[in-house]
């Protein structure tokens, strides 16, 4: 088979991958027929085990589909072995077809599972879904099934390989994952959302090291998610000039999906076939993307660096800033109380109303020559807010010097030392001897067909820039709905309302667990639902009802197929 080719079996599209894994003893059409291979062993010698084993993949692979199960392709590692269960499985009747693969071949384990069986060979077999809300900028396979270190682009929609197919016992086997068009891919390009940056580059010769890692793991990269031209502030619809942007599935499908990760976003928040979305926030920092804290919690800890994976106590101090608290939006507020609430609770304290300004006021440094806060920060650059064209960012950027640039680098470090020596720091015990409470997102819709206002700055003393200059977490943690009418559906849609957790620089742990069991204890849910809603909607607080997300956790559906 030289070509990848698609068809559809039971309704489902399907590609079939060119490169041969195994060579049945018989002979086959040359048209690709689907199959289960079934590896005999002690644990399946008989053909009801050979049907239970079938059964389990209609239960933990959506790659499989009832046709699969027509045709059996059994492997064993004797001549004897295979010759006797060949005979059992043709005489069963629940086959239409049986093959054999000879004991005698050199191709090393293949985990059981759906496949195509083409002129005697068997081939990786993967399921194609459509990218409904045009997350991806292409889907991606890899050039070898079993060592996908190198991939090549697909079309559009977005593709991946069945469940089973890492079942080595690596962290991450199986998991499904979009990754940022920032991030390097081998044998794919990085387009930078640009279409003049992708006529100037040819695909990538290496991954980057992140992306290597993941592969390294055990994740599956089933693609590249759309983000904004270069990462920059751009909103829909006017600022996305190259491509379209994303389809936000949250409330009425028209609102803005905002920030620059916007296709990690809408896919994790769309696609329930996606465990997890690799993203990038400010500074170049690594922003994991997941549907429920335990699955953050997950692939934090496999994945992160010099974090630490222990502690013996919560912080006992709730930072609450008075430049962002409390919100202009009187119904957005009473939410954030909601949350802050269940913190003092958990932690058996009350807030700490905090200013940066003040701090600062009360003990500057002294690099800062005496320079109020505001002052001082202004001197080190501000951020675009929003941008209609890249050129604006690089208008502000290019009369910065790299004596410049080294100046700003020092006192943004002024700054890192001086919040983390007087605000909020380390511990031995807690990890961070604080939390700080932020505010994240627009409670007001944000209609992706209205014109964006001129590209225009923001000072840096923002609730997205905090977390990148400190070099700390920051925990993005959804927990209400706020209603509102659409002027697109005519009808009362909701819209998501969360709020942040920053800890110290390697806290990044204690923060998921904090608010995990803070949760957990106010029964607030844990994980997040794709689609419309977040949440089912309920008549409290925070329009939020009880119930999680009717998907497992990743590392229990992990577990499911291991056992196969």
């Amino acid at each position: 088979m030289d070509s990848r080719s698609s068809l559809v079996v039971d309704g489902v599209s399907y590609l079939v991958h060119p490169q041969s894994l195994l060579k049945v003893a018989e002979s086959t059409s040359l048209e690709p027929i689907p199959v289960v291979l079934l590896p005999i062993n002690d644990s399946l010698s008989s053909v009801n085990d050979a049907l239970q084993l079938i059964n389990r993949f209609a239960d933990v692979d959506d790659v499989y589909s009832p046709s699969f199960a027509r045709t059996a392709v059994i492997r064993s590692s004797t001549k004897r072995g295979s010759k006797a269960v060949l005979k059992k499985f043709e005489a069963s009747g629940h086959f239409s077809a049986v093959y054999h693969v000879p004991p005698s071949s050199s191709q090393g384990y293949l985990p059981p599972g759906p496949y195509f069986l083409c002129n005697d060979r068997l081939h990786q077999a993967y399921r194609l879904y459509e990218d409904t809300l045009d997350s991806f900028i292409f889907g991606v396979i890899p050039l070898d099934p079993l060592k996908p270190e190198k991939c090549d682009t697909t079309c559009t929609a977005s593709t991946f390989t069945h469940a089973n197919l890492n079942i080595l016992e690596t962290p991450l086997a199986g998991a499904r994952m979009g990754i940022k068009d920032i991030f390097r891919l081998k044998g794919t390009q990085t387009t930078m959302m640009s279409r003049p940056w992708i006529e100037l580059y040819d695909p990538d010769e290496q991954s980057a090291d992140y992306t290597k890692k993941l592969i390294k793991l055990g994740a599956v990269i089933v693609g590249k998610t759309k983000m904004t031209s270069f990462a920059s502030p751009e909103e829909p619809t006017d600022q996305w000039v190259d491509f379209h942007c994303p389809v936000n599935p949250r409330g009425d499908g028209y609102q803005s999906p905002s920030s620059s990760s916007t296709g990690a976003a809408t896919s994790l928040a769309g696609y329930e076939w996606l465990d997890f979305s690799i993203a990038g926030d400010s500074f170049d920092t690594v922003g994991q993307f997941g549907r429920s804290l335990d699955d953050l919690l997950f692939i934090v800890s496999h994945t992160f660096e010099n974090i630490h994976q222990s502690f013996s106590e919560f912080p006992s101090k709730i930072l609450y800033p008075k430049e962002f608290y409390p919100l202009a939006n009187t119904e957005q507020q009473a939410m954030t109380e909601e949350f802050v609430k269940i913190l003092e609770s958990f932690l058996g304290v009350k807030r700490t109303p905090f200013s940066f300004v003040e701090e600062w006021e009360k003990n500057p440094p002294k690099e800062a020559g005496d320079l109020p806060l505001l002052e001082y920060t202004e001197k080190f650059g501000k951020k675009p807010f929003v941008s209609s064209v890249v050129r604006f960012r690089w208008d502000i950027g290019k009369d910065v010097t790299s004596q410049k640039y080294e100046t700003y680098m020092e006192q943004l470090e002024v700054f890192r030392n001086w919040f983390t020596e007087n605000v909020m720091g380390p511990d031995s015990k807690t990890l961070s001897n604080a939390i700080l409470i932020m505010p994240y997102g627009e409670p007001h819709p944000e209609y992706r067909d209205e014109a964006n206002a001129p590209a225009g700055t923001f000072p840096t003393i923002a609730e997205k820039f905090i977390s990148p200059i400190l070099h700390a977490p920051q925990l993005v943690l959804p927990f209400a709905q706020m209603p509102y009418l659409s002027k697109i559906s005519g009808r009362h849609e909701m819209r998501p309302i969360a709020s942040t957790m920053i800890g110290a620089k390697g806290s990044d742990l204690m923060l998921i667990k904090l608010a995990t069991e803070a949760f957990t204890k106010a029964g607030w849910p844990t994980s997040i639902r794709t689609g419309r809603y977040m949440y089912p909607v309920a008549d409290n607080a925070r329009n939020v009802g009880s119930a999680s997300s009717d998907s497992p956790a990743f590392e229990t559906r992990q577990r499911a197929v291991q056992e196969l």
